[in-house]
């Protein structure tokens, strides 16, 4: 449940957030959004308007946006299902706890699997990033 936002550059870079370095893939690459148990209420409002909450963490409007896929990923404990949302930015500059990073980059960094799944469901809207 939630948003994930993949901001994406002309040239093909994406954006990344670095996790916490304590709890659930602590320290590990990211993309950012707001996902968690669809209990939540933050969550869900999140994922009730997609697109704008997609625009409001890379502070452009929505309509750079456009929802690209609903995924899901099991872990032992929760079920996300967030919708994913492609945000095509121009000027972005990320401040820590993110980057761009290009595939030949991310491809080799500390990505999550599940990371990995959510990019591979939207994978024509970025160049084949997971191949």
């Amino acid at each position: 449940s939630g948003v994930i936002a993949v901001g994406v550059y002309p040239d093909g870079k994406l954006i990344f957030e670095r996790r916490p370095e304590k709890g659930l893939l602590g320290g590990l690459w990211f993309l950012p959004g707001v996902v968690g148990p669809k209990e939540n209420p933050e969550v869900r409002a999140a994922h009730k308007d997609a697109r704008a909450n997609a625009a409001a963490l890379f502070g452009v409007s929505p309509e750079k946006c456009g929802v690209s896929a609903m995924a899901s990923w099991r872990f032992s404990h929760i079920l996300l299902e967030p919708t994913i949302v492609t945000v095509h930015l121009d000027e972005y500059a990320p401040e820590a706890p993110r980057a761009s990073m290009s595939k030949e980059r991310w491809a080799k960094e500390a990505v999550p699997t599940v990371t990995r799944h959510f990019l591979g469901s939207i994978g024509k809207e970025i160049g084949r990033a997971d191949q």
